[in-house]
């Protein structure tokens, strides 16, 4: 396992990932197991592993857990007590969790660090962003486009969360921070969680964004 992106979160959040091709699928229920039926191999790979490692993470902050049901809406089922965000792209998958005692919701998106179509990029990103996208190109990042979708995957992992409702990518506005790799969210449409903040993580092979919203950082309403 070479890649990491332990150094976007904070000590509060476990993470645990895996590149490991043979993964056990006896923690999987039923009724997962028949989510993946007629799904190709790559993704029955990414689920599970997906899976296992969020109960992993889960049991690396005392829970006992052994499985993470699927919402309504694809997403996972987090047992009480704890948050967490679940990333898989091509060999990598991770889970990100925390106590929600100290962390009221993550998002964690993991990507392959290769080229967005300019096609893409006119429905992911605001003209702020699209501006700063040409002005990276070749510089300080070979791929900022795919930098700023992940950041984007990010937020709304983070966001649905608390709010059970769609965030579209224009809904939300990112500036990079490159000194410290981190970044700014600004939500365009909500009326109480406007902010956001995170982190970002580039290797040769992928790309890695961090979402954290601590206890204490947002309105009662939240709690």
């Amino acid at each position: 396992m070479q890649v990491t992106a332990k150094s976007v979160f904070s000590d509060a959040t476990v993470l645990c990932e895996t590149q490991t091709r043979d993964i056990d699928t006896s923690h999987l229920n039923q009724a997962q197991k028949h989510y993946l039926k007629g799904v190709s191999e790559n993704r029955q790979w990414e689920f599970t592993a997906g899976r296992l490692c969020a109960v992993q993470a889960i049991r690396g902050l005392g829970g006992s857990e052994t499985e993470i049901p699927v919402g309504e809406r694809g997403e996972p089922i987090w047992p009480t007590g704890f948050v967490g965000s679940i990333t898989h792209t091509q060999g990598y998958a991770a889970a990100a969790v925390a106590l929600r005692s100290e962390v009221i919701t993550v998002g964690i998106d993991a990507e392959t660090n290769d080229p967005v179509s300019d096609r893409a990029l006119r429905r992911i990103g605001t003209r702020e962003e699209l501006s700063w996208v040409e002005s990276k190109r070749g510089l300080e990042f070979r791929n900022p486009g795919k930098l700023l979708f992940a950041a984007k995957e990010a937020v709304f992992k983070a966001w649905f969360p608390l709010e059970k409702k769609w965030l579209g990518f224009l809904d939300a506005q990112i500036t990079f921070n490159e000194d410290d790799r981190s970044f700014d969210v600004e939500i365009l449409k909500s009326k109480q969680l406007r902010r956001m903040s995170g982190m970002f993580f580039i290797d040769q092979d992928y790309l890695f964004t961090a979402i954290e919203i601590f206890a204490g950082d947002l309105p009662n309403s939240y709690a």
